[in-house]
């Protein structure tokens, strides 16, 4: 599949992926892909993508990809079900996504200074939250 995808920045690439699973999360959908070339897996969201077409060249799905031990490995953030309310700041290039994409139904969206937001929404419990190297969780 050939793709011209959007990043946050407004950047736009051209790539030739190969498209292994559908997953929503919260009120994005992503497109799990392999890109030529390379041996690891990315997520790509719908809503960035740009121009999508058919291409002709053809490739073997991955043997090792499972999409459950995928997402076990917390990939997409899913988790046993329980919930907790999550306040975090992240700096605005890194959590422009969650002004287009929510991550609850009761996010909200704090200025908390002229780089950063002040996030509170309630998650799944689980470690995707957690990780990421541009937040840091204030409860």
């Amino acid at each position: 599949m050939n793709v011209e995808y959007q990043n946050q920045h407004g950047k736009k690439n051209k790539a030739q992926v190969m498209p292994l699973a559908l997953v929503q999360q919260g009120g994005a959908m992503y497109l799990v892909v392999q890109y030529e070339g390379f041996e690891n897996y990315r997520h790509l969201a719908l809503h960035r993508i740009k121009k999508a077409a058919v291409s002709t060249f053809s490739f073997e799905y991955p043997k090792d990809f499972n999409l459950k031990h995928y997402q076990e490995q917390g990939n997409f953030g899913f988790g046993d079900g329980s919930m907790v309310k999550l306040t975090f700041s992240i700096s605005h290039s890194a959590g422009f996504h969650l002004t287009e994409t929510p991550l609850s139904k009761d996010q909200q969206i704090l200025e908390e200074t002229e780089a950063f937001y002040r996030i509170q929404a309630t998650v799944p419990d689980n470690r995707f939250y957690f990780h990421h190297p541009q937040a840091q969780a204030l409860q």
